[in-house]
């Protein structure tokens, strides 16, 4: 029996995903091979994949919503010299003509069984496919994936980056030309995006670009103007409030990002960050910061190479207001890598990262703003290990009170979260300060009610005071035997009991993931 390998890849509320496929018809005429689901890296990986399985021919899926990123992958398979391509497409029945390749459609899974029968083929236009992906209109569930990924982008802070994942989002600053038969095949993320910048908004940029069956542009085109982003052909724009940290006053705006570009508004982060320790209040509940990953815990993302900024000379530069380059978009993707890497292992060798204080909650940032200084930032994360306790908190609690209903009924100002300076129950702080740099553990109090926040689900529980002050004093590595004696005595519950509370509680926290 021929080898067949299938590979159906479906877009879902704008994201590429490997769907399952019943392939029971074919099991006594093939040998069947399909794609892994978990493979979503570049479309190299995909063509790559394979070629390395020899099969007879690849059968691939073509939906009306897909089309670029399929052919870019039989282009790669083409440039291989790996031609024997059928594609299957409900709707029509025929043959396309594909870099000088004829290139079969057939029906369904079925019609696979004779598909080398002799049999009369319609000539199926290329551009016929194209044009639907044009054409395709607003969809509430894109437009949601979309504005989650370019927050992403300005935050700096991506779902499972700790996986080489390709680069997600390539801003194009104006002017910038890119010649997409240049870019590596393995430079952008099956999901990635352009983001353009551009004098206005229109709607023939993206299909001028998507309608062009010249150049294969997979990856989703947004423009940019006056904070304003158009999500590819999509009719509403989604309008985004930028300002710098330190200007920032109105604390009634529903959502802004803010951006720390100087000392200035570093000085104002730090203002913030103080008052959270001793209130655990949010100065700004409603704003996240452009570039949080300079002050999360986590290693420098540069490692990832998620994100890029393209000027006019054609410069690569991995993040948000900083100029240094790593190389050119004309560069292989792992080439730019291992600029990034070197690049990265220079500045922590330069700043004595290892040996640091602030080693284990700085993210060792290497492309800072331009306009800020190594050795201000180096001095701010060693005398300040509150902040990436304030940043991770913040960006989490801005996403809540704009998605969860628990937080329209509460007045947001009343909002006291703790942290590794405050807490909301347990009374012995002073006397056991918090050791553990990178805890989790987050309850937060608004008005009589309190709750935490499950890691496990996620998922938000209401609770009451006494189950906090078990947990507070638990992440402060307060002895079980003193735990039980200080809850006892704060809430006149007998030693008995108060233990039986406690070892219940410590249960609870470990089945629930709290902490």
């Amino acid at each position: 029996m021929k080898n067949v390998y299938i590979c159906n890849i479906a877009q879902k509320d704008g994201l590429f995903n490997f769907e399952k496929i019943d392939v029971n018809v074919l099991k006594d005429h093939y040998n069947v091979r399909i794609h892994s689901e978990d493979n979503l890296n570049s479309i190299y990986d995909v063509a790559m994949n394979i070629i390395d399985e020899e099969p007879d021919f690849a059968l691939m899926y073509l939906y009306d919503d897909n089309a670029h990123i399929i052919f870019s992958i039989i282009k790669l398979l083409i440039d291989e010299e790996f031609t024997d391509v059928i594609l299957i497409n409900k709707n029509r029945r025929g043959v396309t003509k594909f870099h000088d390749q004829d290139i079969r459609i057939i029906s369904d899974l079925n019609a696979l069984i004779h598909v080398e029968e002799s049999e009369p083929l319609a000539y199926i236009p290329l551009e016929e496919f194209f044009a639907l992906e044009t054409k395709m209109g607003d969809n509430g569930d894109i437009y949601t994936s979309m504005k989650n990924g370019l927050d992403m982008y300005l935050t700096g802070n991506y779902i499972s980056s700790n996986f080489i994942t390709n680069v997600k989002h390539l801003e194009i600053e104006q002017g910038a030309q890119i010649s997409f038969e240049d870019l590596s095949p393995e430079l952008l993320n099956m999901n990635s995006a352009f983001i353009y910048h551009v004098d206005e908004l229109k709607d023939d940029f993206y299909n001028e670009i998507k309608g062009d069956t010249n150049q294969l542009v997979f990856s989703h085109i947004h423009q940019y103007c006056n904070n304003h982003v158009k999500i590819d052909n999509h009719n509403d724009p989604i309008f985004i409030k930028r300002m710098k940290y330190s200007h920032y006053e109105n604390q009634n705006d529903k959502f802004v990002y803010l951006d720390i570009v100087d000392q200035d508004d570093v000085e104002a982060l730090l203002d913030d960050v103080h008052y959270f320790g001793r209130t655990g209040v949010l100065n700004k509940p409603n704003a996240k910061i452009v570039n949080s990953c300079t002050f999360n815990s986590s290693s420098c993302s540069l490692l990832k190479l998620t994100r890029g900024h393209v000027n006019a000379e054609g410069h690569f530069m991995p993040c948000i207001n900083c100029s240094k380059s790593i190389g050119s978009i004309k560069d292989e993707y792992f080439d730019l890598l291992k600029a990034a890497s070197k690049t990265m292992n220079k500045e922590r060798v330069k700043r004595n990262c290892t040996d640091c204080k602030a080693n284990a909650y700085c993210s060792k940032c290497a492309m800072l703003p331009d306009q800020l200084d190594q050795e201000y930032f180096c001095s701010v994360m060693k005398s300040n290990p509150l902040i990436h306790d304030y940043n991770y908190k913040s960006s989490l609690f801005s996403d809540m009170i704009q998605y969860n209903k628990i937080f329209t009924t509460h007045d947001i100002g009343k909002l006291q979260i703790n942290n590794k300076e405050y807490t909301l129950a347990f009374d012995k702080k002073d006397q056991y300060p918090m050791n553990k740099v990178n805890n989790l553990f987050t309850a937060f109090r608004m008005g009589d009610d309190i709750y935490i926040l499950s890691f496990k689900m996620p998922k938000i529980y209401q609770t009451d005071e006494r189950f906090v002050y078990i947990a507070e004093g638990y992440i402060r590595d307060v002895p079980i035997s003193d735990l039980t004696a200080y809850y006892g005595d704060r809430y006149s519950i007998p030693q008995g009991e108060a233990e039986k509370h406690v070892l219940e509680a410590l249960r609870i926290i470990k089945e629930s993931r709290v902490i």
